[in-house]
């Protein structure tokens, strides 16, 4: 839809080996972040981390308000608050690798059984009802239109269900949202783009 928009970005993306990036961190990439983690991102003389300044970023410097980001206090709240809860608390729930990754020994600590039985506990108990009662029974977490808030919310709870799939279980309205959200035709295209 925006691909032949002359005024729409055009992204380059640097994919790294997933096999080997956890241990072998590329110097280019220390260089911009010395976290060592994805995503990085650079726009002419900026280089930024972190997911959500990122996206914010994004959404500012190329203006996709109209249709995905509506100026609205309404709609602002709501996305400053979900945003920074879902990269916050929620990722912290399903997240496989520690933030710190570079300083621990173990580099997979959301492996370990005992810390996914308290994290689905804490799922189960805190974060799907809000989540699921914030939803309820609409489409999109936001109005009738699919907004900057789903692709937050909506990315989280897909990784949620390919890592933690028994996570959304008891809530079928979450589950269904993020199945319906895999059908879109940019989200599969950006999956195709994912390493696997």
């Amino acid at each position: 839809m925006y691909k032949d928009d002359p005024t729409f970005p055009v992204l380059e993306i640097i994919e790294l080996d997933p096999l080997t990036f956890r241990s072998d961190k590329p110097q280019e990439l220390m260089e911009i972040n010395p976290n060592g983690k994805v995503p990085t991102f650079v726009h002419g003389n900026i280089a930024m981390f972190e997911s959500m300044a990122i996206l914010q970023y994004m959404l500012d410097e190329f203006d996709f308000h109209s249709f995905l980001a509506p100026k609205d206090s309404t709609f602002r709240a709501k996305f400053y608050q979900f945003s920074y809860y879902m990269t916050s608390t929620v990722d912290n729930l399903t997240a496989v690798s520690s933030p710190i990754q570079r300083l621990l020994d173990d580099l997979r600590p959301g492996d370990n059984p005992d810390l996914v039985t308290l994290n689905k506990r804490a799922f189960s108990e805190l974060v799907g009802p809000i989540l699921s009662q914030e939803l309820s029974d609409r489409d999109y977490f936001y109005g009738n239109n699919f907004t900057a808030l789903d692709v937050v919310v909506g990315y989280f709870l897909s990784g949620c269900l390919r890592k933690r799939p028994d996570y959304l279980d008891k809530f079928p309205n979450l589950k269904k949202y993020v199945q319906s959200l895999q059908t879109r035709g940019p989200f599969q295209r950006s999956m195709e783009a994912s390493p696997k």
